[in-house]
């Protein structure tokens, strides 16, 4: 029994020692099957990452070809446009010259059938191109007459109804905007006979040789069609050819040289200077003449301006039956439609400068404390984006400057408002009631229709609240646009803003 239970046991042992070989050898296999099932995946996921590279790099081969597709069609595109343009500037060229061609042939048989015609115009050619001195001559002559009046009225400082004050406009060469310029004159001047006679229009021409441009042919041209054409308006041309360093010597020395003119030569009493690049408003003369008395009445006045430097309709009273009648004092020039005397004249011109005029007549030690009178709305439009000036000032700060539209009725107005101490106690009213406050409380407390004021401590203070407001910011010897004892008004969402220094000498 003993030796049966042993056998059984060596039976069993021996089995399970087989089943464990089994299994050992077994798993030996797996492991090798396994190992090699890990080659062939390894081996696949190499070959998909060889694949995967390969179609990205067809992809972006694909998006280059795309882009390349799309710049060649943009291309192609962009040289239609241009050949069209082409063709259609072609076009527009042969057809000006078949117009020019045609004319020719017109004034060629309008010549051939009427020799008189052509005698005529040589006629009105030689009485334009007269010398200046016969020019002069017939100035002095109107100016007498005009002497003659202004001695009848001596006694009475208000009535100017009669006083001839001509209207200079000094140019060089650029015809587009002269054109407008006079347009817009004669338009309101040439309905009253009485306005003819009141304001003679002198275009002061500085030397432009046709040979220089075809600018100056055109020019030429022009003035002498204009003279045919218009009453009262007389040519003088500035045969001074001297070289000048700059546009700004040029113009520095044509605007003596018309000053030298009109006021030494012709003895005017006063002169209404606008720059060739502006368009005046339909109240233009009106507004002149109603505030011309002010340059006899007060002699700390040197200049009466239609310009307002801050003149957008932002900055503005928007009551414009209010604004039409606001003006004020001015330590800052503003130019541009300007009237001035022969007496300010004979004080500055000594020292006249080679160069920057404007800035000449902003300087305090040349004014000597005397102002200019600016409205609140402009009476002229700066329409000179080609021009000395830079372009960016131009669109930032001068060609969004408004101008009035309509015709006013000064005869309610009193001029008187404007003289001191009345003007200076009045505003030191205004800004003694005002409230001061800090800008940004304008947009944090919504403030609507109320007289408002801001401290600024220096010139740099002011130029970051300028610059805050969007007004123009420059100063000239620390003297601010618009500004009346440094002090500058202007209005802001309903309000009348005044930016005040930290003391005021009244």
């Amino acid at each position: 029994m003993i030796k049966l239970n042993f056998c059984l046991k060596s039976i069993i042992i021996g089995l399970v020692s087989l089943i464990y070989i089994y299994l050992f050898v077994f798993s030996v296999n797996k492991s090798k099957d396994f190992e090699k099932l890990e080659i062939e995946k390894n081996k696949l996921n190499f070959e998909n990452e060889k694949t995967n590279l390969s179609i990205l790099k067809y992809m972006e081969a694909v998006n280059n070809l795309n882009n390349t597709i799309k710049n060649l069609n943009y291309s192609i595109e962009e040289s239609k446009q241009q050949l069209i343009q082409m063709e259609n500037i072609f076009n527009q060229e042969l057809k000006s010259l078949q117009t020019s061609l045609n004319q020719c042939e017109e004034i060629n048989k309008i010549n051939e059938k009427n020799n008189n015609n052509n005698d005529l115009i040589i006629n009105n050619k030689n009485k334009i191109l007269s010398n200046e001195n016969q020019l002069v001559n017939d100035l002095n002559n109107t100016n007498k007459n005009n002497n003659n009046n202004k001695n009848n009225n001596n006694n009475n400082n208000n009535n100017n109804n009669n006083e001839m004050i001509p209207i200079l406009i000094p140019t060089y060469n650029r015809t587009n905007y002269l054109e407008k310029t006079i347009k817009s004159i004669i338009k309101i001047r040439d309905i009253n006979k009485d306005k003819i006679k009141k304001f003679p229009i002198i275009i002061s021409q500085d030397s432009c040789n046709i040979d220089e441009n075809d600018n100056c042919k055109e020019m030429n041209e022009y003035l002498e069609n204009i003279s045919i054409n218009y009453e009262g308006i007389i040519v003088l041309k500035n045969l001074n050819r001297n070289v000048v360093n700059s546009s700004y010597e040029s113009i520095s020395r044509h605007y003596k040289w018309a000053f030298t003119q009109i006021f030494d030569k012709l003895s005017f009493n006063k002169i209404l200077v606008v720059e060739d690049d502006l368009e005046v408003s339909p109240d233009f003369l009106d507004y002149f003449e109603k505030l011309s008395p002010l340059l006899d009445i007060d002699q700390s006045i040197f200049c009466i301006s239609a310009w307002n430097d801050n003149g957008k309709s932002l900055y503005i009273n928007e009551n414009q039956q209010q604004a039409i009648y606001q003006f004020y004092r001015t330590d800052f020039f503003p130019g541009l439609g300007w009237l001035t005397t022969n007496r300010f004249w004979v004080d500055i011109k000594e020292n006249w400068p080679k160069q920057y005029w404007d800035d000449y007549l902003r300087q305090p030690s040349i004014i000597k404390g005397k102002q200019c009178i600016r409205p609140e709305i402009s009476r002229v439009k700066n329409i000179g984006f080609s021009g000395a000036t830079n372009s960016h000032v131009y669109v930032s700060y001068i060609e969004g400057i408004i101008s009035n539209q309509s015709p006013v009725d000064y005869s309610n107005y009193d001029i008187q408002q404007l003289l001191e101490p009345t003007y200076s106690n009045k505003l030191k009213v205004s800004i003694t009631n005002a409230k001061l406050i800090y800008p940004y409380e304008i947009e944090t407390f919504g403030y609507k229709n109320q007289t408002l004021k801001i401290l600024f401590k220096d010139q740099y203070d002011y130029q970051m609240l300028a610059k805050q407001f969007g007004l123009i910011e420059d100063q000239r010897e620390e003297i601010q646009r618009t500004s009346f004892k440094k002090i500058v008004s202007f209005y802001f969402k309903s309000n009348l803003i005044y930016f005040i220094p930290k003391q005021i000498n009244w």
